[in-house]
């Protein structure tokens, strides 16, 4: 018996379009699970009386030009010129092209409003209508899920690719059900929910391993690699990312891999060279690609934390701030756990307690629940409330250790968790201790968490231009009385005592004076 892809060959040689379109939509699921050449040489080679028949066809094509086989330079955005539609395979097949070229040009907001339009649509179908469909709806649907997730709706995302998941099992559409499956995955690595996570990612159907890099394991490679950087195992992290296709195969997944590699340098590598790697990603994209939804949420996360990690505590709050202010509810828990530890770090025990406490009793993921009782136990410590801090630590060990969220002890500086430890009568499992000492720990007693004003910022600079103070007021247009107050103000804050020591200090955080 011929397969349908032999019969789809045969079809187009004969020229009988009638079999094409035919073959096309009873066998469309198992045409897409191999090469797809043939199903593109197809479509591509129907007359334009056909497309304009069926304008699920050209949608369909369009669709097929658009995502690669293998790791050929593909389009940058998906765009399609919707045509007018017939029936309702048709009505779905143009409002899916839609959000999804709203998605590539940063329309985050009209994808979702097009995604609502859809489901408004198939409500009012009848069973019989929608059972005729179905075959084809898990592809769609995954398009759908997709723009909830990148709108920032997690939740309604979440659902959707459970959606997309089951139907893609039902037609035995393996792909969907695995592109489905990590993106839930993914979803919950963000959370911190190890069990669901772990729960989705051994759901994702096993693709061919010896065929090339696939766009739909993009997610779960991804979540692999959160979870490996959460546990700890920057090696595992790093292998995961290399495992996964780049920007050349997969470029509307450029944020969450960026994402993925800050986390990963503020844990274990070099936090101020990424921070310049992912400026200039964002810069080399549409901006409207970095202005809502989940890019907006996980691009400032990032740099918010690269920041904390690089010691520049201000620009972090700065940036937790505008977090907080988001309309993605996720970003304002992320924004809160930035905050509540660059308080804690700068001595802020009170306000960080104020931060932190709403988020104990309310936490929607347990990565926040861990976040927020790790800078409690800190702040508590800081203000000589022992028995609380001891009892907070307990509850945040127990939890990172449950959840997998190992990374959250990083915070920690050293003495710190050794105090914590002692006064909580809980060790750090050995393997988790070795692991912290491998990774970026914030350093005892920095010296510049108090920060500058502008005036002390540019006397730090000119200093290390090697000006005297005579010189600096004569540069300034001030006296030299008003400088010498401004440099013991500026050396008092970053605790040095000499010229040299402050020049120093200042070559070795550049952040300090960096802005002016």
């Amino acid at each position: 018996m011929s397969t349908p892809e032999e019969r789809l060959r045969d079809a187009l040689g004969a020229q009988d379009w009638d079999a094409v379109v035919a073959i096309i939509g009873d066998d469309w699921t198992l045409l897409m699970q191999g090469p797809r050449e043939t199903l593109r040489v197809a479509l591509n080679a129907l007359p334009a009386e056909v497309l304009e028949a069926n304008a699920r066809l050209g949608v369909a094509r369009d669709y097929l030009n658009f995502i690669p086989d293998s790791g050929e330079v593909r389009p940058v955005r998906f765009q399609h010129t919707p045509t007018p539609p017939a029936g309702l395979l048709d009505t779905l097949a143009v409002l899916t092209a839609r959000t999804a070229s709203d998605r590539f040009i940063g329309a985050f907001g009209h994808a979702v409003d097009t995604v609502r339009e859809i489901h408004s649509t198939l409500a009012d179908v009848s069973d019989e209508a929608l059972v005729a469909v179905r075959p084809v709806l898990a592809e769609m649907r995954v398009q759908w899920a997709i723009s909830l997730l990148f709108g920032g709706h997690l939740t309604d995302a979440l659902h959707g690719f459970e959606r997309s998941y089951d139907e893609a099992l039902a037609f035995g559409n393996a792909r969907m059900a695995a592109e489905s499956a990590g993106s839930i995955a993914f979803i919950a690595s963000l959370g911190g929910d190890r069990r669901e996570r772990e729960r989705w990612i051994a759901r994702m159907p096993g693709l061919d391993a010896a065929a090339p890099p696939d766009t739909v394991g993009v997610m779960g490679g991804l979540a692999e690699a959160v979870a490996a950087i959460d546990g700890l195992d920057p090696l595992a992290a790093s292998a995961a990312l290399d495992r996964t296709p780049g920007d050349e195969m997969a470029p509307e997944q450029w944020v969450l891999r960026a994402y993925v590699e800050s986390r990963l340098a503020a844990k274990f590598g070099d936090p101020r060279a990424q921070l310049v790697q992912l400026r200039a990603a964002a810069r080399s994209h549409l901006p409207a690609l970095s202005q809502s939804g989940l890019n907006h949420w996980l691009l400032r996360l990032s740099e918010a934390t690269l920041l904390q990690a690089a010691g520049d505590l201000r620009a972090s709050a700065e940036v937790a701030g505008e977090l907080r202010g988001s309309r993605v509810e996720s970003a304002v828990e992320s924004g809160a756990i930035v905050s509540a530890w660059v308080l804690a770090r700068q001595g802020e025990a009170r306000r960080a307690l104020a931060v932190a406490g709403p988020f104990l009793v309310q936490a929607d993921t347990p990565r926040t629940s861990v976040e927020m009782l790790a800078v409690t136990a800190a702040a508590q410590l800081q203000l000589g409330r022992e028995q609380d801090a001891a009892a907070s630590f307990t509850t945040c060990l127990q939890l990172a250790l449950h959840e997998g969220l190992h990374s959250v002890l990083t915070h920690f500086e050293g003495p710190e968790l050794e105090a914590l430890s002692a006064a909580a009568g809980v060790g750090i499992p050995p393997a988790i201790g070795s692991a912290l000492e491998r990774a970026n720990r914030p350093a005892a007693g920095r010296p510049f968490v108090a920060a500058l004003s502008h005036r002390e910022q540019v006397v730090l600079r000119l200093l290390i231009d090697g000006l005297s103070t005579d010189q600096i007021a004569q540069h300034e247009h001030v006296s030299r009385n008003t400088i010498k107050s401004q440099t013991q103000s500026l050396f008092r804050k970053i605790e040095v005592s000499s010229r040299e020591a402050a020049v120093e200090l200042g070559l070795a955080h550049p952040e300090l004076w960096a802005s002016v």
